[in-house]
């Protein structure tokens, strides 16, 4: 009986009951029961009997839920299993409670045996720790959740998850549902993808380099080309083009050795044929014709060569002209003699720079070749003979040369132009039998005048340019400053002779017989009677004796300069204990400096080292100092004599308190013959000059400083003995 039914009859017998009691206890009757009650009664009986059909409807309706429900059950069971995508449902740990067919195959494991079995055992070792990290972390819902997963039976598996919480039932726990997508195909798709995109870039960046290549290669002013491992052309540039003077279109395909002469060379073809056999790089300067240089650079590659060709003839000419600079600058300095000088410029030049070249050489008769030379040296009087013949136009290179100043470049010669400027049918022919194609010609000039020329010829080959004109103008330099130098120091050995001739007459035909009129007027004036000449004419013979020996000074004078200057003195060195040496030099005027009532002190520390010097020759120095000082210091005035050690030197020093030297003599004073009073005729002017010689002879210094009005001082160093100790 059901629960429904059970009611139902208990109600129906609580009816029974209560109409027995109305029958048996009428209402109103004794001991019936009080009036309303039984209506009470039955009015609760009828909400009994309605509630009874509520009941009946709701167990009705209860029951047709419960059957809906066990459909719905049943609809999901075979869609949770029929489902073709993988479906799990998990603990909030990860532990498999539920799986579908789709996700059985997915996993390659029986859905029965699948429960319990944590998920994490079937995601890749590589991912595993992050996905239980993950798990751990996990909220609410999470979609594309991407794993790797290792089935039982199959290959790895790339999924998407999407993953989401289940409120837990009554007494139970929550429980997180998978839906698994297989991403595989996806992936590779994106993989495919993305090394498509690569390949892709990596040829658009191919492609640009390949670009940016090109555009160098078109821009670099070098010739450029690269062949197949059978020597034909694969890519020539703008500067290839233009080297052999054909379109690219026409090179292409073409072999090497056919198109490029250059590199057909002997060398050059060895050498690139090499790089090709052994795949390593070749670097080598050719000169595929005369006069000109390339550098060849040669790089091996899979598909063949890379080759460039770099024209560098102009820095071989610079590096040439270096080198025939620093020949020429060892020529010109070991020469002095003018007649010698051209033909060696002449020489060097057929050697490094010319096939034949002429030097001219400005004289007081006029310009002559001074210099003549040619490769072939059987030529160089032919060559000679035609000069001597040929007067120069006005517009000849060499006449426009000297003329203006300016070096004349003429790389070719336009047709007749050469037989304007040799109208001489047999001399052309002449001239173009010793060669000439290309020709220099530079003036040589010193000290602002134009002291010549050097002309330069070619007669095959390249013709010159600029580098070749630049070494030749700064050669003219050279070799002007060397003629000139040449010519001054002939002029210096011609005034030294002369004056050497002028120093010997008077030393020896001024002084013998200066010495006997000396010689007289002494014994005149010391060993004849007193009473036998009277004051007047005593007088005069002291004057005639004072001037005897002031000239015997004077010619000592002059010997001595021009004798130091020559180094032809002896100096006879030795150890110089330097306070006795200033001693002895104050000793010598000691009598002088009373006579002119000067004070005359002498400052020698016995700690000054010893000089070595020659000592006659440094008391002569010091009595010429001494001696001027007391000359300009007034009487009541000081004149010192002293010395002090100065480093690895000793420093002497003569000073006075006389009138000083105007600051604007200074700098002459040393000069020969050069006096600050012209009318001041005490002497020469030599002392100074003579005291500078000895000086320097020694290997010091000498100077002078001085303040009008406050005296002078005049100093002088000499090397300390360095044998001293």
């Amino acid at each position: 009986m059901t629960y429904h039914e059970q009611v139902h009859s208990h109600v129906q017998a609580a009816r029974r009951r209560v109409d027995a009691l109305l029958r048996a206890y009428p209402p109103g009757g004794e001991g019936g029961p009080a009036p309303g009650v039984v209506e009470e009664l039955l009015a609760a009986l009828e909400e009994l009997q309605v509630s009874e059909e509520e009941l009946r409807q709701q167990n009705e309706s209860l029951a047709a839920s419960e059957l809906l429900l066990e459909e719905e059950r049943r609809r999901y069971a075979e869609l949770f299993h029929l489902a073709p995508g993988p479906y799990l449902v998990t603990t909030a740990e990860g532990a498999i409670h539920e799986a579908n067919q789709a996700a059985a195959r997915l996993l390659g494991v029986d859905a029965a045996r699948l429960q319990g079995k944590p998920l994490a055992v079937f995601v890749a070792p590589a991912e595993r720790r992050a996905f239980l990290l993950r798990l751990a972390r996990f909220q609410e819902r999470e979609d594309d959740w991407e794993l790797t997963l290792h089935p039982r039976t199959r290959e790895p598996v790339a999924v998407s998850c999407a993953v989401s919480r289940s409120a837990p039932s009554p007494g139970g726990e929550a429980r997180l549902s998978w839906l698994l997508h297989d991403v595989t195909e996806r992936r590779r798709a994106d993989e495919r993808e993305r090394r498509l995109a690569a390949e892709r870039a990596e040829r658009a960046e191919a492609e640009a380099a390949h670009e940016r290549l090109s555009a160098v290669l078109e821009g670099t002013t070098d010739a450029f080309f690269s062949v197949d491992r059978q020597w034909r052309l694969t890519y020539v540039n703008r500067r290839a083009e233009a080297l052999v003077g054909r379109p690219r279109a026409e090179l292409l395909r073409h072999v090497l050795w056919d198109c490029f002469p250059a590199a057909a060379s002997s060398a050059a073809r060895a050498a690139l044929e090499g790089a090709m056999e052994t795949g390593e790089a070749i670097e080598l300067e050719t000169s595929p014709v005369p006069g000109r240089w390339v550098e060849i650079h040669g790089h091996p590659s899979p598909e063949g060569l890379s080759i460039y060709f770099r024209d560098v003839t102009a820095r071989r000419a610079r590096e040439e002209g270096g080198r025939l600079l620093t020949r020429a600058g060892a020529v010109l300095a070991g020469s002095l003699d003018p007649e010698l000088l051209p033909r060696e410029v002449a020489a060097l030049m057929v050697e490094t720079l010319a096939d034949w070249c002429v030097v001219h050489v400005e004289t007081e008769h006029g310009l002559r070749a001074a210099g003549i030379a040619h490769a072939d040296p059987e030529r160089v009087g032919r060559l000679r003979d035609l000069l001597r013949a040929y007067t120069a136009p006005e517009t000849h290179p060499l006449t426009v040369a000297l003329r203006t100043g300016q070096p004349q470049l003429v790389p070719t010669f336009a047709p007749g132009v050469l037989e304007g400027l040799i109208p001489d049918a047999e001399m052309l022919r002449a001239v173009r039998e010793m060669g000439i194609a290309s020709v220099i010609v530079v003036p040589m000039r010193a000290r602002g005048r134009t002291v010549g020329s050097i002309s330069l010829v070619r007669g095959h080959g390249a013709a010159y340019g600029e580098a070749e004109l630049e070494v030749a103008v700064e050669l003219a330099r050279r070799a002007a400053l060397a003629l000139d130098n040449a010519a001054l120091y002939e002029q210096a050995r011609a005034a030294t002779r002369s004056r050497e001739e002028v120093l010997a007459v008077v030393s020896h035909d001024l002084r013998n017989p200066l010495n006997a009129v000396l010689l007289a007027a002494v014994i005149l004036d010391e060993y004849t009677e007193p009473e036998r000449w009277s004051e007047r004419e005593r007088l005069q013979l002291r004057t005639i004796r004072h001037s005897a020996e002031q000239m015997t000074t004077l010619i000592h004078d002059l010997v001595e300069v021009v004798a130091l200057e020559a180094g032809t003195r002896v100096l006879h060195l030795e150890p110089i204990d330097v306070g006795a040496l200033l001693r002895s030099a104050a000793e010598m005027y000691a009598g002088l400096a009373a006579e002119q009532e000067v004070a005359l002190w002498v400052d020698a520390p016995p700690e000054v080292p010893d000089v070595r010097a020659d000592r006659a020759r440094l008391l002569q120095v010091l009595s010429n100092l001494v001696g001027n000082a007391l000359k300009f210091t007034p009487a009541g005035g000081t004149v010192r004599v002293g010395a002090e050690a100065a480093g690895e030197a000793v420093r002497f020093w003569v000073s006075d308190t006389g009138r000083g030297i105007d600051p604007d003599h200074l700098p002459r004073l040393f000069e020969r013959f050069w006096q600050a009073r012209r009318g001041d005729r005490q002497g020469l002017g030599l002392g100074l000059s003579i005291a500078k010689a000895i000086v320097d002879a020694h290997g010091g210094r000498i100077w002078a400083e001085s303040t009008p009005g406050a005296g002078s001082t005049f100093s002088f160093t000499l090397p300390i003995d360095s044998r001293e100790g």
